[in-house]
Protein backbone atom coordinates (compact mmCIF):
# COMPACT_ATOMS: atom_id res chain seq x y z
CA UNK A 1 0.00 0.00 0.00
CA UNK A 2 2.90 2.28 0.50
CA UNK A 3 4.66 1.62 -2.59
CA UNK A 4 1.40 2.19 -4.58
CA UNK A 5 0.68 5.18 -2.63
CA UNK A 6 3.72 6.47 -3.02
CA UNK A 7 4.01 6.00 -6.82
CA UNK A 8 0.41 7.95 -6.80
CA UNK A 9 2.26 10.98 -5.49
CA UNK A 10 5.15 10.99 -7.50
CA UNK A 11 2.63 10.59 -10.39
CA UNK A 12 0.81 13.70 -9.45
CA UNK A 13 3.21 15.81 -8.10
CA UNK A 14 5.18 14.91 -11.84
CA UNK A 15 2.82 16.85 -13.78
CA UNK A 16 3.31 20.15 -15.25
CA UNK A 17 1.15 23.33 -15.83
CA UNK A 18 1.83 26.41 -18.17
CA UNK A 19 4.40 28.51 -17.67
CA UNK A 20 3.79 32.16 -17.89
CA UNK A 21 5.94 32.32 -21.07
CA UNK A 22 3.62 30.12 -22.36
CA UNK A 23 0.51 31.73 -21.36
CA UNK A 24 1.59 35.27 -22.53
CA UNK A 25 2.15 33.62 -25.72
CA UNK A 26 -1.23 32.19 -26.07
CA UNK A 27 -2.54 35.23 -24.94
CA UNK A 28 -0.82 37.41 -27.87
CA UNK A 29 -1.95 34.30 -30.29
CA UNK A 30 -5.32 34.93 -29.24
CA UNK A 31 -5.35 38.38 -29.48
CA UNK A 32 -4.03 38.44 -33.12
CA UNK A 33 -6.39 36.43 -33.83
CA UNK A 34 -9.51 38.31 -32.53
CA UNK A 35 -8.21 41.52 -34.34
CA UNK A 36 -8.09 39.48 -37.47
CA UNK A 37 -11.51 38.46 -36.65
CA UNK A 38 -13.18 41.55 -34.94
CA UNK A 39 -11.25 44.27 -37.23
CA UNK A 40 -13.11 43.95 -40.55
CA UNK A 41 -16.45 43.95 -38.34
CA UNK A 42 -15.30 46.90 -36.81
CA UNK A 43 -14.32 49.06 -40.04
CA UNK A 44 -17.37 47.88 -41.66
CA UNK A 45 -19.43 49.28 -38.73
CA UNK A 46 -17.55 52.38 -39.09
CA UNK A 47 -18.11 52.62 -43.29
CA UNK A 48 -21.71 52.00 -42.76
CA UNK A 49 -22.04 54.80 -39.95
CA UNK A 50 -20.70 56.75 -42.09
CA UNK A 51 -22.06 56.49 -44.90
CA UNK A 52 -25.35 56.28 -42.96
CA UNK A 53 -24.67 60.37 -41.79
CA UNK A 54 -23.21 61.14 -45.24
CA UNK A 55 -26.79 59.85 -46.43
CA UNK A 56 -28.42 62.15 -43.52
CA UNK A 57 -26.36 65.03 -44.43
CA UNK A 58 -26.93 65.07 -48.31
CA UNK A 59 -30.54 64.47 -47.86
CA UNK A 60 -30.69 66.93 -45.12
CA UNK A 61 -28.58 69.46 -47.57
CA UNK A 62 -31.09 68.25 -50.42
CA UNK A 63 -34.19 69.44 -48.89
CA UNK A 64 -33.29 72.70 -47.59
CA UNK A 65 -31.87 73.46 -50.92
CA UNK A 66 -35.04 72.52 -52.61
CA UNK A 67 -37.14 74.85 -50.04
CA UNK A 68 -35.28 77.75 -50.11
CA UNK A 69 -35.33 77.49 -54.36
CA UNK A 70 -38.83 77.20 -55.20
CA UNK A 71 -39.86 79.58 -52.85
CA UNK A 72 -37.05 82.11 -53.71
CA UNK A 73 -37.63 81.65 -57.17
CA UNK A 74 -41.66 82.22 -56.76
CA UNK A 75 -41.05 85.72 -55.20
CA UNK A 76 -41.42 89.22 -56.08
CA UNK A 77 -39.01 91.04 -54.41
CA UNK A 78 -35.83 90.06 -52.56
CA UNK A 79 -33.57 91.87 -50.10
CA UNK A 80 -30.27 90.32 -49.11
CA UNK A 81 -28.67 91.61 -45.92
CA UNK A 82 -25.55 92.30 -47.77
CA UNK A 83 -25.58 95.68 -48.24
CA UNK A 84 -28.12 96.42 -50.63
CA UNK A 85 -29.11 99.52 -51.59
CA UNK A 86 -32.69 98.89 -53.19
CA UNK A 87 -34.79 99.34 -50.23
CA UNK A 88 -38.01 98.22 -48.90
CA UNK A 89 -40.40 100.75 -47.99
CA UNK A 90 -41.87 100.90 -44.70
CA UNK A 91 -44.43 103.35 -42.91
CA UNK A 92 -42.58 103.63 -38.91
CA UNK A 93 -46.47 104.42 -38.47
CA UNK A 94 -47.38 100.67 -38.03
CA UNK A 95 -50.42 101.02 -40.58
CA UNK A 96 -48.99 100.37 -44.19
CA UNK A 97 -49.36 103.57 -46.74
CA UNK A 98 -50.52 106.14 -43.84
CA UNK A 99 -47.69 108.42 -42.96
CA UNK A 100 -44.10 109.09 -44.28
CA UNK A 101 -42.37 106.35 -45.43
CA UNK A 102 -39.06 105.24 -44.74
CA UNK A 103 -36.46 102.82 -46.77
CA UNK A 104 -34.94 99.89 -44.88
CA UNK A 105 -31.66 98.66 -46.20
CA UNK A 106 -29.60 95.43 -45.19
CA UNK A 107 -26.44 96.22 -43.21
CA UNK A 108 -24.28 93.77 -45.01
CA UNK A 109 -24.24 90.94 -41.92
CA UNK A 110 -26.36 89.25 -39.41
CA UNK A 111 -24.60 88.65 -35.71
CA UNK A 112 -23.62 85.36 -34.34
CA UNK A 113 -22.22 84.38 -31.01
CA UNK A 114 -19.45 82.46 -30.06
CA UNK A 115 -18.19 79.38 -27.12
CA UNK A 116 -16.91 82.66 -25.08
CA UNK A 117 -20.30 84.98 -25.51
CA UNK A 118 -18.36 87.00 -27.97
CA UNK A 119 -15.76 88.15 -26.09
CA UNK A 120 -13.16 87.38 -28.77
CA UNK A 121 -14.06 90.11 -30.86
CA UNK A 122 -13.72 93.07 -28.59
CA UNK A 123 -16.90 92.52 -26.65
CA UNK A 124 -19.18 92.26 -29.90
CA UNK A 125 -21.11 89.64 -32.01
CA UNK A 126 -19.49 88.51 -34.94
CA UNK A 127 -21.01 89.08 -38.04
CA UNK A 128 -21.99 86.62 -40.65
CA UNK A 129 -22.24 88.38 -43.97
CA UNK A 130 -24.90 87.18 -46.73
CA UNK A 131 -26.27 84.42 -43.90
CA UNK A 132 -30.08 86.16 -44.39
CA UNK A 133 -32.55 86.96 -47.07
CA UNK A 134 -36.03 88.25 -47.16
CA UNK A 135 -38.32 88.23 -49.79
CA UNK A 136 -42.13 89.09 -50.40
CA UNK A 137 -44.22 86.64 -51.93
CA UNK A 138 -47.04 87.50 -54.51
CA UNK A 139 -50.32 87.76 -52.94
CA UNK A 140 -53.11 85.45 -54.78
CA UNK A 141 -50.80 84.27 -57.38
CA UNK A 142 -52.79 81.64 -59.37
CA UNK A 143 -55.80 84.48 -58.96
CA UNK A 144 -58.34 82.79 -57.27
CA UNK A 145 -58.86 86.07 -55.07
CA UNK A 146 -58.78 88.48 -57.85
CA UNK A 147 -56.14 90.32 -55.53
CA UNK A 148 -53.88 92.55 -57.07
CA UNK A 149 -50.21 92.55 -56.22
CA UNK A 150 -47.93 96.58 -55.37
CA UNK A 151 -44.48 96.59 -54.78
CA UNK A 152 -41.91 96.72 -52.81
CA UNK A 153 -43.40 95.11 -49.56
CA UNK A 154 -47.18 95.97 -50.05
CA UNK A 155 -48.12 92.01 -51.56
CA UNK A 156 -51.17 91.50 -49.38
CA UNK A 157 -51.22 88.45 -47.30
CA UNK A 158 -52.70 88.82 -43.64
CA UNK A 159 -55.47 90.72 -41.68
CA UNK A 160 -54.70 92.05 -38.64
CA UNK A 161 -57.69 94.00 -37.22
CA UNK A 162 -59.31 94.11 -39.94
CA UNK A 163 -56.21 95.88 -42.16
CA UNK A 164 -54.26 93.57 -44.50
CA UNK A 165 -50.41 93.57 -43.72
CA UNK A 166 -47.88 92.35 -45.86
CA UNK A 167 -45.93 89.24 -45.02
CA UNK A 168 -42.11 88.93 -44.81
CA UNK A 169 -40.47 85.62 -45.64
CA UNK A 170 -36.69 85.30 -43.69
CA UNK A 171 -34.24 82.68 -43.86
CA UNK A 172 -31.06 83.16 -41.75
CA UNK A 173 -28.81 81.39 -39.50
CA UNK A 174 -29.63 81.20 -36.11
CA UNK A 175 -28.29 79.29 -32.89
CA UNK A 176 -30.67 76.33 -32.08
CA UNK A 177 -31.29 77.52 -28.23
CA UNK A 178 -30.80 81.28 -28.53
CA UNK A 179 -32.13 81.53 -25.14
CA UNK A 180 -29.00 79.94 -23.29
CA UNK A 181 -26.64 82.93 -22.41
CA UNK A 182 -23.59 83.42 -19.90
CA UNK A 183 -23.72 85.28 -17.20
CA UNK A 184 -23.36 88.72 -19.11
CA UNK A 185 -26.45 87.70 -21.09
CA UNK A 186 -25.21 87.11 -24.16
CA UNK A 187 -26.17 83.34 -25.94
CA UNK A 188 -23.43 81.29 -26.18
CA UNK A 189 -22.81 78.88 -29.22
CA UNK A 190 -20.97 75.45 -27.81
CA UNK A 191 -20.34 72.27 -30.06
CA UNK A 192 -19.62 69.21 -27.47
CA UNK A 193 -17.92 67.43 -30.01
CA UNK A 194 -15.53 69.51 -31.43
CA UNK A 195 -14.91 71.10 -27.97
CA UNK A 196 -15.76 68.14 -25.19
CA UNK A 197 -17.38 68.49 -21.99
CA UNK A 198 -20.77 67.71 -20.86
CA UNK A 199 -22.51 70.95 -21.49
CA UNK A 200 -25.73 71.60 -23.46
CA UNK A 201 -24.54 71.68 -27.64
CA UNK A 202 -26.16 74.40 -29.68
CA UNK A 203 -25.45 74.43 -32.98
CA UNK A 204 -26.55 77.16 -35.57
CA UNK A 205 -28.77 75.68 -37.85
CA UNK A 206 -31.09 77.88 -40.51
CA UNK A 207 -34.50 79.08 -39.97
CA UNK A 208 -37.76 80.20 -42.25
CA UNK A 209 -39.71 82.63 -40.38
CA UNK A 210 -42.88 84.44 -41.66
CA UNK A 211 -43.15 87.60 -39.97
CA UNK A 212 -45.24 90.87 -40.15
CA UNK A 213 -43.58 93.84 -40.28
CA UNK A 214 -46.24 96.32 -38.57
CA UNK A 215 -46.31 93.41 -35.42
CA UNK A 216 -45.40 94.86 -32.39
CA UNK A 217 -43.83 91.31 -31.25
CA UNK A 218 -41.02 92.45 -33.79
CA UNK A 219 -41.14 95.88 -34.01
CA UNK A 220 -37.11 95.70 -33.87
CA UNK A 221 -36.70 93.96 -37.61
CA UNK A 222 -35.01 97.40 -38.82
CA UNK A 223 -33.83 100.44 -36.94
CA UNK A 224 -32.91 103.72 -37.85
CA UNK A 225 -29.55 104.44 -39.42
CA UNK A 226 -27.19 105.24 -36.53
CA UNK A 227 -25.64 107.94 -38.94
CA UNK A 228 -28.65 109.65 -39.74
CA UNK A 229 -28.44 108.90 -43.60
CA UNK A 230 -30.93 110.23 -46.00
CA UNK A 231 -31.82 108.67 -49.42
CA UNK A 232 -31.32 111.55 -52.60
CA UNK A 233 -34.65 112.14 -52.45
CA UNK A 234 -34.98 112.94 -48.73
CA UNK A 235 -36.22 109.63 -47.11
CA UNK A 236 -35.15 108.20 -43.80
CA UNK A 237 -33.46 105.58 -43.72
CA UNK A 238 -33.60 102.70 -41.43
CA UNK A 239 -31.48 99.70 -41.53
CA UNK A 240 -31.83 95.46 -41.19
CA UNK A 241 -31.17 94.94 -37.28
CA UNK A 242 -28.73 92.81 -37.37
CA UNK A 243 -29.15 91.10 -33.68
CA UNK A 244 -33.05 90.46 -33.93
CA UNK A 245 -32.90 86.88 -33.27
CA UNK A 246 -31.12 87.19 -29.74
CA UNK A 247 -33.00 90.87 -29.02
CA UNK A 248 -34.30 91.05 -25.56
CA UNK A 249 -37.10 93.83 -25.33
CA UNK A 250 -39.79 92.71 -24.00
CA UNK A 251 -43.48 92.80 -25.63
CA UNK A 252 -46.41 91.39 -23.98
CA UNK A 253 -44.41 89.61 -21.05
CA UNK A 254 -41.75 88.14 -23.34
CA UNK A 255 -38.27 89.61 -25.22
CA UNK A 256 -38.87 89.81 -29.02
CA UNK A 257 -36.18 87.03 -29.31
CA UNK A 258 -38.58 84.56 -27.65
CA UNK A 259 -41.36 85.75 -30.28
CA UNK A 260 -39.08 85.23 -32.94
CA UNK A 261 -38.18 81.27 -31.70
CA UNK A 262 -41.83 80.71 -31.22
CA UNK A 263 -42.21 82.13 -35.22
CA UNK A 264 -38.93 80.93 -36.76
CA UNK A 265 -38.94 76.98 -37.96
CA UNK A 266 -35.47 74.93 -38.37
CA UNK A 267 -35.15 73.48 -41.88
CA UNK A 268 -32.38 71.52 -41.08
CA UNK A 269 -31.44 68.85 -38.38
CA UNK A 270 -30.55 70.83 -34.99
CA UNK A 271 -28.93 68.35 -33.37
CA UNK A 272 -26.07 67.22 -35.03
CA UNK A 273 -25.24 69.65 -37.49
CA UNK A 274 -23.72 72.72 -37.02
CA UNK A 275 -24.04 75.85 -39.89
CA UNK A 276 -21.30 77.79 -39.05
CA UNK A 277 -17.60 77.31 -38.52
CA UNK A 278 -15.10 79.23 -36.19
CA UNK A 279 -12.13 80.08 -37.95
CA UNK A 280 -9.14 79.67 -35.58
CA UNK A 281 -5.03 80.47 -36.20
CA UNK A 282 -3.89 77.74 -34.05
CA UNK A 283 -5.56 74.30 -33.68
CA UNK A 284 -3.87 72.92 -30.91
CA UNK A 285 -5.05 75.59 -28.14
CA UNK A 286 -8.61 75.63 -29.74
CA UNK A 287 -10.06 77.24 -26.07
CA UNK A 288 -7.84 79.30 -24.91
CA UNK A 289 -9.34 82.91 -25.75
CA UNK A 290 -6.22 84.53 -24.90
CA UNK A 291 -3.66 82.39 -26.78
CA UNK A 292 -5.64 82.09 -29.35
CA UNK A 293 -8.55 84.37 -30.69
CA UNK A 294 -10.66 83.28 -33.38
CA UNK A 295 -10.24 84.66 -36.47
CA UNK A 296 -13.68 85.12 -37.60
CA UNK A 297 -16.72 83.26 -38.09
CA UNK A 298 -18.18 81.72 -41.28
CA UNK A 299 -21.73 80.95 -42.17
CA UNK A 300 -21.67 78.03 -44.31
CA UNK A 301 -25.57 79.10 -45.65
CA UNK A 302 -24.93 81.91 -48.48
CA UNK A 303 -27.05 83.81 -49.83
CA UNK A 304 -25.46 85.90 -52.94
CA UNK A 305 -26.71 88.04 -55.68
CA UNK A 306 -25.09 87.63 -59.14
CA UNK A 307 -22.24 89.79 -60.41
CA UNK A 308 -22.82 90.30 -64.15
CA UNK A 309 -19.53 91.31 -65.75
CA UNK A 310 -19.42 93.24 -69.05
CA UNK A 311 -23.62 92.40 -70.11
CA UNK A 312 -23.63 93.72 -73.46
CA UNK A 313 -27.33 95.41 -73.06
CA UNK A 314 -29.40 95.15 -76.49
CA UNK A 315 -31.01 98.19 -78.37
CA UNK A 316 -34.48 98.09 -78.30
CA UNK A 317 -36.44 99.98 -80.96
CA UNK A 318 -35.16 101.10 -83.98
CA UNK A 319 -31.61 99.93 -84.98
CA UNK A 320 -31.25 102.96 -86.09
CA UNK A 321 -30.98 105.12 -83.19
CA UNK A 322 -32.13 103.34 -80.49
CA UNK A 323 -32.64 105.37 -77.57
CA UNK A 324 -32.83 102.50 -74.91
CA UNK A 325 -30.25 99.48 -74.39
CA UNK A 326 -31.16 96.88 -72.16
CA UNK A 327 -29.48 94.36 -70.26
CA UNK A 328 -30.01 90.65 -69.64
CA UNK A 329 -31.30 90.90 -66.42
CA UNK A 330 -32.81 94.02 -63.91
CA UNK A 331 -32.94 94.76 -60.55
CA UNK A 332 -29.18 96.31 -60.16
CA UNK A 333 -27.77 96.93 -56.60
CA UNK A 334 -27.30 100.86 -56.66
CA UNK A 335 -29.11 104.37 -57.10
CA UNK A 336 -31.12 105.05 -60.46
CA UNK A 337 -30.36 108.10 -62.83
CA UNK A 338 -32.82 109.43 -64.31
CA UNK A 339 -31.16 112.43 -66.15
CA UNK A 340 -32.36 115.31 -64.09
CA UNK A 341 -29.40 114.45 -61.79
CA UNK A 342 -25.77 116.19 -63.02
CA UNK A 343 -23.72 112.80 -63.45
CA UNK A 344 -20.64 114.41 -60.72
CA UNK A 345 -23.55 113.93 -58.06
CA UNK A 346 -23.43 110.29 -58.95
CA UNK A 347 -19.15 109.77 -59.85
CA UNK A 348 -18.44 106.43 -57.80
CA UNK A 349 -15.46 105.52 -55.64
CA UNK A 350 -13.13 103.00 -57.18
CA UNK A 351 -14.67 99.70 -56.12
CA UNK A 352 -18.04 100.91 -54.65
CA UNK A 353 -20.68 98.76 -55.53
CA UNK A 354 -23.79 100.83 -55.39
CA UNK A 355 -23.43 102.31 -58.78
CA UNK A 356 -23.50 100.17 -61.97
CA UNK A 357 -20.32 100.24 -63.92
CA UNK A 358 -21.27 101.45 -67.95
CA UNK A 359 -19.19 101.94 -70.53
CA UNK A 360 -20.09 102.79 -74.14
CA UNK A 361 -18.08 101.86 -77.10
CA UNK A 362 -18.58 103.02 -80.68
CA UNK A 363 -17.56 100.63 -83.64
CA UNK A 364 -15.37 102.11 -85.86
CA UNK A 365 -15.39 100.64 -89.64
CA UNK A 366 -12.22 100.92 -91.77
CA UNK A 367 -11.07 99.21 -94.90
CA UNK A 368 -7.98 97.92 -95.32
CA UNK A 369 -5.60 97.95 -97.93
CA UNK A 370 -6.77 95.10 -99.06
CA UNK A 371 -10.12 95.25 -99.09
CA UNK A 372 -11.38 94.09 -96.14
CA UNK A 373 -13.27 96.23 -93.57
CA UNK A 374 -12.04 96.10 -89.81
CA UNK A 375 -13.79 97.42 -86.92
CA UNK A 376 -12.18 98.57 -83.92
CA UNK A 377 -13.93 99.52 -80.83
CA UNK A 378 -13.39 102.88 -79.38
CA UNK A 379 -14.61 104.05 -75.50
CA UNK A 380 -16.86 107.22 -75.76
CA UNK A 381 -18.18 106.87 -72.35
CA UNK A 382 -17.35 105.33 -68.71
CA UNK A 383 -18.31 105.87 -65.90
CA UNK A 384 -15.52 104.84 -63.73
CA UNK A 385 -14.07 107.89 -65.25
CA UNK A 386 -16.36 110.16 -65.16
CA UNK A 387 -15.05 113.92 -63.41
CA UNK A 388 -11.49 113.07 -64.23
CA UNK A 389 -11.36 115.73 -66.76
CA UNK A 390 -9.98 113.13 -69.41
CA UNK A 391 -11.23 111.94 -72.41
CA UNK A 392 -14.02 110.11 -71.21
CA UNK A 393 -15.34 112.63 -69.14
CA UNK A 394 -18.95 113.57 -69.72
CA UNK A 395 -18.58 117.31 -69.74
CA UNK A 396 -16.09 116.64 -72.97
CA UNK A 397 -18.24 113.93 -74.81
CA UNK A 398 -21.77 114.27 -76.50
CA UNK A 399 -23.13 111.73 -74.35
CA UNK A 400 -26.13 111.83 -72.21
CA UNK A 401 -26.81 108.78 -69.92
CA UNK A 402 -29.75 107.90 -67.73
CA UNK A 403 -30.18 104.19 -66.22
CA UNK A 404 -33.22 102.61 -64.54
CA UNK A 405 -31.45 99.91 -62.26
CA UNK A 406 -35.25 98.45 -61.70
CA UNK A 407 -35.42 97.32 -65.65
CA UNK A 408 -31.73 97.09 -66.05
CA UNK A 409 -31.84 99.81 -69.23
CA UNK A 410 -29.23 102.37 -69.97
CA UNK A 411 -31.28 105.39 -71.69
CA UNK A 412 -30.41 107.93 -74.24
CA UNK A 413 -32.88 109.15 -74.26
CA UNK A 414 -33.86 111.89 -72.11
CA UNK A 415 -36.77 114.43 -72.06
CA UNK A 416 -36.96 117.83 -73.51
CA UNK A 417 -38.60 121.21 -71.82
CA UNK A 418 -41.71 121.70 -73.63
CA UNK A 419 -41.08 123.48 -76.94
CA UNK A 420 -43.64 126.48 -77.05
CA UNK A 421 -44.04 128.75 -79.78
CA UNK A 422 -45.56 131.20 -77.82
CA UNK A 423 -42.55 131.50 -75.74
CA UNK A 424 -40.15 131.66 -78.84
CA UNK A 425 -38.99 134.26 -80.88
CA UNK A 426 -39.91 131.53 -83.61
CA UNK A 427 -43.45 131.97 -82.99
CA UNK A 428 -43.74 135.18 -85.03
CA UNK A 429 -42.32 133.78 -88.33
CA UNK A 430 -45.08 132.76 -90.74
CA UNK A 431 -43.57 129.09 -91.56
CA UNK A 432 -43.90 126.27 -90.57
CA UNK A 433 -40.07 125.04 -89.67
CA UNK A 434 -39.77 124.40 -86.16
CA UNK A 435 -36.60 124.00 -84.20
CA UNK A 436 -36.94 122.22 -81.18
CA UNK A 437 -33.00 120.84 -80.27
CA UNK A 438 -31.92 124.52 -80.98
CA UNK A 439 -34.71 127.23 -79.32
CA UNK A 440 -32.57 129.85 -78.27
CA UNK A 441 -35.11 131.26 -76.14
CA UNK A 442 -34.86 128.22 -73.72
CA UNK A 443 -33.52 124.74 -74.19
CA UNK A 444 -30.35 123.76 -76.13
CA UNK A 445 -29.61 120.22 -76.61
CA UNK A 446 -26.23 118.80 -76.87
CA UNK A 447 -23.98 119.18 -80.16
CA UNK A 448 -25.05 115.64 -82.69
CA UNK A 449 -28.41 115.26 -80.84
CA UNK A 450 -31.72 114.56 -82.47
CA UNK A 451 -35.43 114.13 -81.60
CA UNK A 452 -35.69 110.23 -80.14
CA UNK A 453 -37.85 108.67 -82.82
CA UNK A 454 -41.61 108.61 -82.69
CA UNK A 455 -41.58 110.40 -78.92
CA UNK A 456 -42.75 113.73 -80.38
CA UNK A 457 -46.16 114.97 -79.69
CA UNK A 458 -47.33 117.84 -81.68
CA UNK A 459 -50.10 120.64 -80.99
CA UNK A 460 -51.44 122.75 -82.98
CA UNK A 461 -54.31 125.76 -81.31
CA UNK A 462 -56.59 125.83 -84.64
CA UNK A 463 -60.52 127.41 -84.08
CA UNK A 464 -61.81 124.94 -82.21
CA UNK A 465 -59.31 124.37 -79.19
CA UNK A 466 -56.06 122.31 -79.22
CA UNK A 467 -55.40 119.73 -81.65
CA UNK A 468 -52.66 116.73 -81.20
CA UNK A 469 -51.43 115.61 -85.17
CA UNK A 470 -50.01 112.23 -86.40
CA UNK A 471 -46.87 111.41 -87.78
CA UNK A 472 -47.07 111.72 -91.64
CA UNK A 473 -47.07 109.16 -94.41
CA UNK A 474 -45.97 111.04 -97.06
CA UNK A 475 -43.97 108.92 -99.27
CA UNK A 476 -41.57 112.03 -99.42
CA UNK A 477 -40.06 110.78 -96.18
CA UNK A 478 -38.37 108.02 -94.36
CA UNK A 479 -40.87 106.40 -91.46
CA UNK A 480 -38.38 107.64 -88.68
CA UNK A 481 -36.41 110.47 -89.95
CA UNK A 482 -36.54 113.13 -93.14
CA UNK A 483 -33.19 113.96 -94.77
CA UNK A 484 -32.79 117.68 -95.10
CA UNK A 485 -31.82 117.39 -98.85
CA UNK A 486 -35.13 116.23 -99.04
CA UNK A 487 -37.71 117.93 -96.99
CA UNK A 488 -35.93 121.05 -97.48
CA UNK A 489 -35.01 123.92 -100.07
CA UNK A 490 -33.41 127.19 -99.82
CA UNK A 491 -34.18 126.42 -96.24
CA UNK A 492 -38.18 126.21 -96.59
CA UNK A 493 -39.86 123.24 -97.26
CA UNK A 494 -40.34 121.16 -100.38
CA UNK A 495 -43.51 119.86 -100.06
CA UNK A 496 -45.50 120.19 -96.70
CA UNK A 497 -47.33 117.00 -95.10
CA UNK A 498 -50.73 116.21 -95.34
CA UNK A 499 -53.10 118.45 -93.22
CA UNK A 500 -52.64 117.58 -89.07
CA UNK A 501 -49.64 115.34 -89.78
CA UNK A 502 -46.24 116.35 -89.25
CA UNK A 503 -42.51 114.96 -90.19
CA UNK A 504 -38.94 115.38 -88.63
CA UNK A 505 -36.25 116.19 -90.65
CA UNK A 506 -32.56 114.80 -90.13
CA UNK A 507 -31.72 117.71 -87.96
CA UNK A 508 -34.29 117.83 -85.71
CA UNK A 509 -36.61 120.55 -87.65
CA UNK A 510 -40.35 119.88 -87.11
CA UNK A 511 -42.52 120.77 -90.66
CA UNK A 512 -46.09 120.78 -89.62
CA UNK A 513 -48.90 120.92 -92.34
CA UNK A 514 -51.20 122.64 -91.56
CA UNK A 515 -55.15 122.47 -92.45
CA UNK A 516 -56.38 123.75 -95.60
CA UNK A 517 -58.42 126.76 -95.58
CA UNK A 518 -61.60 125.29 -96.96
CA UNK A 519 -63.17 122.44 -99.07
CA UNK A 520 -62.19 124.56 -101.70
CA UNK A 521 -58.46 123.87 -101.30
CA UNK A 522 -58.50 120.21 -100.09
CA UNK A 523 -55.22 119.14 -102.05
CA UNK A 524 -52.70 120.79 -100.04
CA UNK A 525 -51.72 121.87 -96.92
CA UNK A 526 -50.74 125.53 -95.71
CA UNK A 527 -48.20 126.84 -93.38
CA UNK A 528 -48.99 126.87 -90.20
CA UNK A 529 -50.47 131.00 -90.14
CA UNK A 530 -48.26 133.15 -88.21
CA UNK A 531 -49.46 133.39 -84.34
CA UNK A 532 -50.85 130.14 -84.12
CA UNK A 533 -49.58 128.45 -81.04
CA UNK A 534 -47.60 125.23 -81.72
CA UNK A 535 -46.41 123.15 -78.79
CA UNK A 536 -44.38 120.03 -79.08
CA UNK A 537 -42.65 117.26 -76.53
CA UNK A 538 -40.50 115.06 -77.27
CA UNK A 539 -37.03 112.93 -76.09
CA UNK A 540 -33.74 113.57 -77.45
CA UNK A 541 -30.86 111.21 -77.70
CA UNK A 542 -27.57 111.78 -79.53
CA UNK A 543 -26.29 107.82 -79.67
CA UNK A 544 -24.72 106.38 -82.63
CA UNK A 545 -26.26 103.13 -84.28
CA UNK A 546 -23.39 101.67 -83.91
CA UNK A 547 -22.83 102.19 -79.90
CA UNK A 548 -21.97 99.01 -78.16
CA UNK A 549 -23.24 99.52 -74.40
CA UNK A 550 -21.62 97.04 -72.02
CA UNK A 551 -22.76 97.00 -67.86
CA UNK A 552 -20.95 95.57 -64.91
CA UNK A 553 -23.92 95.26 -61.83
CA UNK A 554 -24.83 93.27 -59.46
CA UNK A 555 -28.24 92.03 -59.74
CA UNK A 556 -30.51 89.96 -57.77
CA UNK A 557 -32.86 88.41 -60.33
CA UNK A 558 -30.37 85.90 -60.29
CA UNK A 559 -29.06 84.77 -56.50
CA UNK A 560 -26.96 82.25 -55.84
CA UNK A 561 -27.42 79.75 -52.84
CA UNK A 562 -24.23 77.79 -50.88
CA UNK A 563 -25.17 75.56 -48.59
CA UNK A 564 -22.63 73.29 -47.00
CA UNK A 565 -24.40 70.63 -44.23
CA UNK A 566 -21.73 69.35 -41.76
CA UNK A 567 -22.79 66.46 -39.15
CA UNK A 568 -20.49 65.49 -36.45
CA UNK A 569 -20.22 61.95 -35.73
CA UNK A 570 -20.01 61.39 -32.26
CA UNK A 571 -17.62 58.48 -32.26
CA UNK A 572 -14.92 59.44 -34.13
CA UNK A 573 -15.22 63.18 -33.74
CA UNK A 574 -14.80 63.72 -37.64
CA UNK A 575 -17.11 66.07 -39.29
CA UNK A 576 -18.89 64.58 -42.66
CA UNK A 577 -20.19 67.70 -45.03
CA UNK A 578 -21.83 67.94 -48.49
CA UNK A 579 -21.52 70.97 -50.55
CA UNK A 580 -24.66 72.10 -52.49
CA UNK A 581 -25.16 75.32 -54.73
CA UNK A 582 -28.02 76.39 -57.00
CA UNK A 583 -28.77 79.57 -58.75
CA UNK A 584 -32.42 80.82 -58.60
CA UNK A 585 -33.64 82.87 -61.37
CA UNK A 586 -36.44 84.93 -59.39
CA UNK A 587 -39.71 84.79 -61.67
CA UNK A 588 -41.99 87.28 -60.52
CA UNK A 589 -39.66 90.35 -60.32
CA UNK A 590 -41.87 93.34 -62.18
CA UNK A 591 -39.52 95.14 -65.06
Amino acid sequence: MRRNSKQITIALNGRRGFSLIEMLVVMAIMAILMGLVLQPLVTTFNFTNRAKRTVEVQDAARYAMEVMSREIADAMHVVVADGDSEPFYYYPGGTPGEGVAVVVRGQGFINAYDNAGNVNNGGKPWQLPMAMIDLVLPHDSLGLEGGGVLQPLVAQHQTVNGAQHPMIVRYFIGLTRPERRDANGNPRWWNNVIGGGNRAQNFYTLYRAEFDPYDPHFSKWALPDPNGAKTPDGKAVWVLNPDFFYDMTAVDGKSQSDWWRKRAVSIMPTDSMDLVDFVRSNPKNLWNATANPYLEARSLVTFNPLIMSADAAAPVGDNRGPGTYKTQYGHWDGLQNDGTVPYTGFVPVPGARYLPHIVVYHQKRETQPDGTEAITLESEFDTAKAGSGGADDPAKQNRVLAWNSQKGTVEFSLSAPLYDTANSSKGKINNSMYDPLNDTNGFTAPPGARITPASEVVTVEEDNGPVVYSRSSSDMKDVFDVPDDIALQNGAPKQLPPPRTYMVTGSGKVIVGYPYPSEYNPIQSQPVPKGRRVTISYYYQNNSPDDLVKVDYLTRELVNINLTARSFDPLTRRSISTTVANRVHIRNTQR
